[in-house]
């Protein structure tokens, strides 16, 4: 907003240097609209005031009470706005916890902080200010004080009203506050004037050019909050309503998911197996290992093909080795005691039939694992005596025609979990606490 009127019939040309100062990329400039205009003084009465952020310095110390609320330690006697001034070593710094109508903590113990921001007023005037503090307050607005109040509170709201006179431009109001024991606290707001308007009505007044769709619908959106109390009403009914709605939302567990791109990512041979070394020359589609088997032609080459193959009749592998774990988890040692390794270098299965058995048990359970583990324990295999008999462990040293119940340490997890029952904080629902 210009000081005072320029230009000249005919045409004027303005040069507008826009500052970039973040050290964050993603806050650089995008597309910018800039528009000129004329307003009269009453427009300029109509527009709300612009307010910064808060910035806040402290603590300092005096000898009592009386001189803390005296004595002036430098922020309070600038006219202008400085965040690089030091006073007593101390300098501005901006607290993002401090906003209109937030009771914030200051420091504890006994001291003063200092709390300030600039305003920007279109024209002078006087703007009423809601306060509150732990414990007293003086307010100063450009090196001038306005408002003191010796008290030792709590902060609360709305404790005190303020009436500041605001010169036309930039404006320092500085806060004083005075903590005389215990914690301290800050609160203000400016209370809101029927004669200005809100700040989303303000494109309401620009030029026709410049009133584009966006704006002027947020400019009527403020002024049926502003003038029409059912709208309001419905408006803050439908805001609580969507706030129950988040907070549910907010309850759901996520889990992540994977999608299918429309088209497989090229994949190559590695050459000497290192990730970073691919072959362009031997590309590879998605398929099984040959060992294993192959898929079926009507079988998606996708994660879904993948599954399909792997719990389909044409697969032997994966129920026998899903149940030779259960076995293990259960007797120490798997039926198949290299339970890793099912090849060529794994060891023969010492109940080839009975592994045989359990891996169609489990495939036509419906893959269910408590079925299996239900089997397992009230066969008479796993309800045998662990005692040893000589001459059983002189035939079978290792056990596996398992003679006897063969001893076994337990995991981690079993120890884990047995702790917690024994201890009564086991939890049997899905998804257990930790």
């Amino acid at each position: 907003m210009a000081d005072e009127p320029f230009g000249f019939e005919g045409g004027t040309r303005i040069t507008v240097r826009l500052g970039y100062d973040s050290v964050y990329a993603q806050h650089a400039f995008g597309r910018v609209r800039l528009g000129l205009g004329t307003i009269n003084e009453a427009g300029l009465t109509g527009l709300p005031v612009a307010g910064g952020g808060f910035y806040r310095v402290g603590q300092f110390a005096a000898a009592d009470n009386a001189a803390m609320y005296e004595t002036a330690f430098g922020p309070e006697q600038s006219a202008g706005f400085d965040l690089s001034a030091k006073f007593d070593g101390k300098g501005w710094a901006f607290d993002a916890r401090i906003a209109e109508g937030a009771s914030v903590a200051l420091s504890d113990g006994v001291g003063v902080d200092y709390v300030a921001r600039e305003v920007f007023a279109p024209s002078a005037r006087e703007v009423e200010l809601s306060l509150g503090s732990d414990d007293g307050i003086r307010v100063f607005v450009n090196g001038e004080a306005v408002f003191e109040n010796r008290v030792d509170r709590g902060v609360a709201p709305d404790q005190d009203r303020a009436t500041v006179r605001l010169a036309a431009g930039p404006n320092t109001v500085v806060f004083k506050i005075v903590n005389t024991g215990g914690p301290s606290g800050f609160y203000a707001r400016s209370v809101e004037d029927e004669a200005v308007l809100p700040h989303g009505m303000v494109p309401a007044i620009l030029a026709g050019p410049a009133r584009r769709a966006g704006l002027m619908a947020g400019a009527v959106e403020a002024w049926r909050t502003r003038f029409s109390p059912s709208y309001r009403a419905l408006s803050e009914e439908i805001a609580a309503q969507e706030g129950e709605i988040a907070a549910l939302d907010a309850e759901i567990p996520r889990t992540m998911v994977m999608k299918e791109l429309p088209m497989p990512r090229e994949t190559f041979v590695l050459s000497r197996g290192l990730y970073d070394h691919p072959d362009p020359e031997r590309p590879v589609g998605r398929a099984v290992p040959t060992a294993l088997g192959s898929l079926t032609a009507d079988m998606p080459r996708d994660r879904l093909g993948l599954a399909e193959w792997m719990v389909g009749g044409e697969n032997p592998l994966t129920a026998r080795v899903t149940v030779n774990r259960l076995w293990e988890m259960l007797f120490g040692y798997g039926i198949v005691r290299t339970s890793e390794d099912f090849g060529y270098q794994g060891e023969w299965p010492s109940h080839p039939e009975l592994l045989d058995w359990l891996a169609v048990e489990f495939r036509e359970s419906g893959w269910d694992v408590q079925h299996m583990l239900r089997l397992m324990v009230t066969s008479g295999a796993y309800r045998q005596s662990a005692r040893v008999r000589p001459e059983a462990q002189e035939v079978d040293p290792d056990n596996r025609l398992l003679a006897y119940f063969p001893r076994q340490r337990l995991p981690a997890e079993q120890i884990r979990d047995q702790a917690l029952y024994v201890g009564v904080c086991w939890w049997s629902g899905w998804a257990g606490r930790a």
